[in-house]
């Protein structure tokens, strides 16, 4: 049965709360998303659809937001262009699964996770890219405040990703690749650096600055 075809708007925000017996198990199911996440990719649609499933046979909670964002993260970001109608319904529920986590009031322990996966993968679909950028610097800022600094920094690299698509500008781009290698170095957090880097490499190609001290003294630290 295909769950995600009765999922709507109305009847997300409508539906009765979960018990805790299965509040419980989202938590972990929410957990072993993001170990799938970094390990076994192919996982993730599967975790999440079994979210997705709880959640409508026994009723919403906050956990359920990132069951049904991250599916529809996850279906945008390994469907082919040319696989409309699945990226349009992955949209669909995405937009849904933002209505319920307003109804829930963003809470701070799913707000920068929602976030990385809507406006990373999905919202690059259906907002302007600038939009989805700003809000990739939410959840890393929130991310951050919130003690997730794996989460956080993995949002400034879609969020660099997608201010150049976008169009930003170039050198502003670089300042703010800068001030995230710095964060990198306070934290020790070196698993996101070569991709970093790689942006950076692009950008002084791109606007033609000197290749001289290119990583930077924050990123030769890292290394």
């Amino acid at each position: 049965e295909n769950y995600s075809k009765k999922i709507s708007y109305d009847d997300l925000l409508e539906m009765r709360e979960m018990d805790s017996e299965f509040v419980a198990k989202l938590k972990f199911y929410t957990l072993l998303l993001f170990i799938a996440f970094w390990k076994k990719p192919q996982l993730t649609t599967l975790i999440s659809c079994r979210m997705i499933q709880i959640s409508l046979q026994h009723g919403m909670c906050k956990d359920s937001v990132f069951g049904f964002i991250q599916y529809a993260g996850m279906t945008c970001n390994l469907s082919k262009i040319e696989e409309v109608k699945y990226i349009q319904e992955a949209c669909r529920i995405g937009k849904a699964g933002m209505s319920l986590l307003k109804k829930y009031g963003s809470p701070v322990d799913i707000m920068p996770k929602a976030y990385l996966f809507y406006y990373g993968f999905v919202a690059v679909y259906l907002e302007p890219l600038q939009v989805c950028a700003d809000n990739m610097r939410k959840s890393f800022e929130v991310g951050m405040s919130a003690g997730e600094s794996m989460l956080a920094v993995y949002s400034t690299i879609l969020s660099i990703k997608i201010a150049m698509f976008g169009g930003e500008n170039l050198q502003a781009c670089l300042t703010e690749i800068d001030y995230h290698l710095e964060v990198m170095h306070r934290i020790q957090h070196k698993l996101i650096l070569p991709y970093m880097l790689e942006y950076r490499e692009t950008i002084v190609f791109l606007i033609g600055k000197s290749a001289s001290n290119l990583k930077g003294n924050c990123a030769n630290n890292l290394e």
